[in-house]
């Protein structure tokens, strides 16, 4: 520890986090427990509300899980005893719900996401027996964050974020439009360029 106390470096080492988790999104009951979680929020949220009366408007492009979390946000509202208007008129207070999908780079192997090689021992049987290898990091490239906003007189009175996994193979039910098009580009380079590294390593091609 004295000898790296001596050290010195032009930039700022890296920093790892402590060991932590983050939900994965794999199915439709999945976004329901979303919608339950941000509704939860809202009833512990220490903020008191104008009115009793709620509008419910989904942000940005249509999508699948825009179109279906509209829905379950709207059921669990009226669930846990929230009056939900039908129309932004006959409302109080707007909830302003929108998404943003986030797509890393190139993740490192798992050798070197744990902090030792006897804890990615540990999280990779951890993971066998829970019947899910999906947090190995080459599948943790796709994230969706969910932000939540209770509108009233051009004033937010509060904001709620969510964030969990989604795989790249379920990217078309969180984009539509320019985004599916330039994430379905990127993709597809992705997969020419490991074709073709592939195709370079093999006897007859080698470097």
């Amino acid at each position: 520890m004295t000898a790296c106390a001596s050290c010195k470096t032009n930039v700022p080492m890296i920093e790892n986090h402590k060991l932590s988790f983050q939900k994965k999104l794999q199915a439709v009951q999945h976004w329901k427990l979303l919608s339950a979680e941000l509704v939860t929020k809202l009833q512990q949220s220490e903020r008191k509300f104008p009115g009793d009366t709620v509008y419910v408007d989904m942000l940005g492009e249509e999508t699948e899980f825009s179109q279906a979390f509209g829905k379950l946000l709207i059921s669990t509202l009226t669930e846990r005893g929230f009056k939900v208007a039908s129309v932004e008129s006959g409302a109080d207070v707007k909830l302003l719900v929108g998404s943003q999908v986030v797509f890393h780079g190139r993740r490192y192997g798992s050798g070197f996401n744990a902090t030792s090689p006897i804890s990615d021992l540990a999280l990779g049987v951890r993971n066998l027996l829970a019947g899910d290898n999906s947090g190995s990091p080459g599948r943790t490239r796709g994230e969706l964050l969910v932000t939540a906003w209770v509108h009233h007189k051009d004033r937010v009175l509060y904001c709620s974020n969510q964030i969990a996994y989604i795989t790249t193979k379920d990217a078309s039910l969180y984009l539509s439009g320019e985004g599916w098009e330039q994430f379905s580009r990127v993709e597809a380079s992705r997969s020419g360029f490991k074709q073709w590294l592939a195709s370079s390593l093999t006897d007859d091609n080698r470097w």
